[in-house]
């Protein structure tokens, strides 16, 4: 299964961990062209 044929559940948790994100990243882990992790890591900026 290729990255392209991947469930739309794996995708849907793509764009939930980017919607959720004002600052930070999104990190893909894919092994032999299938997701197998999604992290997300949030930064916050504290204003003055």
């Amino acid at each position: 299964m290729t990255v392209q044929q991947q469930p739309k559940t794996v995708f849907a948790e793509i764009e939930k961990a980017l919607a959720q994100l004002q600052f930070g990243t999104v990190h893909i882990t894919v092994h032999e062209g299938r997701v197998v992790q999604i992290e997300r890591t949030e930064k916050i900026r504290i204003t003055q």
